[in-house]
């Protein structure tokens, strides 16, 4: 399911990697779902989890002045479909005093939900654009 409210909230299924300390620690992608709304980022472990057990997130993250996407980079990778496929992948980041921290790596074979994802991400924090 994807849902896309005016790209200030948003709910989708994505592929993701956990990130520790600024490193990508998840040795394999999971598929997880994404749901942006109220200025927060959250992962659930799926669609179902979300509707029936909304307290059960598995990471989240506030969307204020010190988060931002990373740019997409288009890498292939063979485990998530058993053969090499392109997937879009970008960092939903935090911006700190001693740089930039990855905190939760983001992939999906569509360039244009990525894209979504990224914008959507911009216009939730409050270092972008206020005319909401």
């Amino acid at each position: 399911m994807v849902n896309y409210n005016n790209l200030r909230e948003m709910q989708v299924n994505i592929l993701g990697k956990f990130c520790n300390m600024g490193v990508v620690t998840s040795q394999h992608w999971s598929k997880v779902f994404l749901v942006i709304k109220d200025r927060m980022f959250r992962i659930y472990l799926s669609e179902w989890d979300y509707e029936n057990r909304p307290d059960e997130v598995m990471f989240e993250a506030p969307l204020d002045r010190e988060f931002c996407a990373s740019p997409w980079k288009r890498k292939e990778y063979e485990e998530v479909v058993g053969h090499k496929q392109a997937e879009y992948c970008f960092y939903l980041e935090h911006i700190g005093t001693l740089g930039t921290t990855k905190l939760f790596k983001i992939g999906t074979e569509d360039i244009q939900q990525a894209e979504s994802i990224m914008r959507c991400i911009e216009l939730n924090t409050r270092n972008r654009t206020n005319s909401f």
